[in-house]
């Protein structure tokens, strides 16, 4: 039992690793499926405050679609890098504007690389659990 739930948890350390696959596989997704316009900055709000001040701003844009309607859409990015107002490239799926997205100036390599090491911190660590209660047949 206590193998299974070790198991488990190594995982459970996969978890931000495949997320952050996920998101990158749909973000370039778009980008090579998806049509262009042109959109518009209408609102910057602050995002995570660190030890140090503002670490980044959640930019949200809209645009118009071929359809007439308008879609809004979000990312994030390093504190005054946009402005209200400004205009962007919007990358969209044209079956479903509501998937949108704006091209990427990194491929996010850093937190990929970081993502990885919380996923071997967490089998190492449970790999040490497993040492010290090899041969235990109880749980706790």
């Amino acid at each position: 039992m206590l193998n299974i739930l070790l198991v488990i948890v190594s995982l459970l350390g996969f978890l931000p690793f495949v997320i952050f696959l996920y998101k990158r596989r749909r973000h370039d997704r778009i980008i090579d499926r998806g049509s262009k316009t042109d959109g518009v900055i209408f609102s910057i709000t602050p995002g995570v405050r660190g030890r140090y001040g503002m670490m980044n701003e959640n930019v949200h844009f809209y645009f118009i679609a071929p359809d007439g309607r308008q879609y809004k859409g979000l990312f994030v990015t390093a504190p005054d890098k946009c402005r209200q107002g400004d205009e962007l490239e919007v990358y969209y799926l044209p079956e479903n504007p509501n998937e949108n997205t704006v091209k990427a100036k990194g491929r996010g390599v850093g937190f990929l690389i970081f993502t990885l090491v919380i996923a071997a911190a967490v089998v190492w660590m449970m790999y040490k659990v497993y040492q010290m209660t090899k041969g235990s047949t109880q749980m706790f």
